[in-house]
């Protein structure tokens, strides 16, 4: 292995089809609209960087990805 590079180093493939997961998952629900599954809100002027990282982590974690 290369100095400076992590054994758990994931290919550009691998990390692009699991961003593109994330973003494209229709994974919450509203109370007023059940039938009506919402993705995370990534462009959400009202949610900051912090919540899609923890929601984010959690679904990684749930679909046994490897996170940092």
């Amino acid at each position: 292995m290369a100095p400076g590079r992590r054994a758990d180093h994931l290919s550009r493939r691998r990390r692009s089809a699991r961003f593109a997961r994330i973003c494209d998952e229709r994974l919450l629900e509203l109370p007023g609209q059940p039938d009506f599954p919402r993705r995370l809100p990534w462009l959400a002027a009202d949610a900051g960087c912090e919540e899609r990282a923890e929601a984010a982590n959690y679904y990684f974690n749930l679909w046994s990805y490897p996170t940092p």
